[in-house]
């Protein structure tokens, strides 16, 4: 069974795994000099695809991790901050449990319509 609400979610789920991917790696070198923070670009892109075009060219957008820029910098041109990169991966599982809470929901209401009712 093909249900592009799950395939929606799952791509969402894949590209969070990238963003904590992305955001401990930023932590793991807030001491290396000259490291600038990276980011994952997705969310905007795959948005607009999903309302002009629909679900196919949404799946087809891909990621992009990229460096903000926007950040200042310490004296050794590093510029990850510890407090910005926490709250980014806190925020990041709150929207993966909330992707995977959805699939598990799903996957429940597909099971009940598949398995007869008991008794009958």
């Amino acid at each position: 069974m093909d249900d592009p609400r799950l395939t929606v979610l799952a791509r969402l789920m894949d590209v969070a795994v990238l963003r904590q991917q992305v955001h401990a790696g930023n932590l793991a070198n807030q001491n290396t000099p000259g490291f600038k923070a990276r980011a994952v670009a997705f969310e905007d892109a795959f948005n607009e695809a999903l309302d002009e075009q629909g679900v196919d060219k949404a799946m087809s957008v891909g990621t992009e991790v990229y460096e903000p820029r926007s950040t200042p910098a310490d004296i050794d041109g590093n510029d990850v901050s510890s407090e910005r990169e926490v709250a980014a991966l806190a925020k990041n599982k709150l929207l993966f449990d909330t992707y995977a809470q959805m699939a598990r929901g799903k996957m429940r209401l597909m099971n009940t319509a598949i398995t007869s009712a008991p008794g009958g």
